[in-house]
């Protein structure tokens, strides 16, 4: 982990989901700006590739392996954890140290695992609310999908409201250890983190 950090809305500025916001999200790259993406949202008009979260096949953006590769701006990922009583946020970062495939489909796959690594730090502050297993209307079958299968029903018979950390959240709650063994976060004790500091 990098640490957290305090930011103010005030300067975030969004920029349309269309060619023209990926434009500017690489001029403000070349800037030396940071930019943000939520990269387990679902891409429209068939621009992603089919790669694994959680050990199911899920339609995967490719924008931040290109935006890498075009301006070699560093890979940071970050998520919030909520404060005990309303008391705020700490936003927590960690570094994707090396440079992403070129391959499209290597490098969403590697976008995921450090997603699931972060979701699996703290599971029950990560918010998931949709079918993030889905087929977009424009884009090819998953591996192993039906043609013509119900999109809403995911991919592998996976029920639209099945929630991904379902497996993280069991591993927390029985203070076990995740896919990569790692100890799993227990909510009733916290955990100790490879920085060495109590959760």
């Amino acid at each position: 982990m990098l640490g957290a950090a305090i930011f103010s809305l005030a300067y975030l500025m969004l920029a349309p989901a269309d060619l023209s916001g990926v434009r500017r999200l690489v001029r403000a790259l070349k800037r030396g700006e940071a930019i943000g993406m939520l990269p387990d949202q679902v891409p429209s008009n068939g621009e992603g590739v089919w790669a694994r979260f959680f050990g199911k096949p899920a339609y995967t953006m490719t924008l931040p392996a290109r935006l890498q590769r075009r301006t070699g701006a560093a890979l940071l990922l970050a998520r919030g954890e909520r404060l005990a009583d309303g008391q705020g946020w700490t936003v927590h970062f960690s570094v994707v140290d090396e440079a992403l495939p070129v391959d499209p489909v290597d490098a969403a796959t590697r976008i995921n695992a450090a997603l699931e690594r972060l979701i699996r730090d703290d599971p029950e502050q990560y918010l998931w609310g949709y079918n993030r297993y889905k087929t977009p209307r424009s884009a090819p079958p998953a591996p192993g999908q039906v043609v013509g299968e119900e999109s809403d029903r995911g991919v592998d018979g996976v029920d639209a409201a099945r929630d991904p950390t379902d497996d993280a959240r069991r591993a927390a709650n029985d203070g076990g250890r995740d896919e990569a063994g790692k100890p799993a976060r227990d909510a009733r004790r916290g955990t100790v983190g490879d920085e060495g500091t109590r959760r």
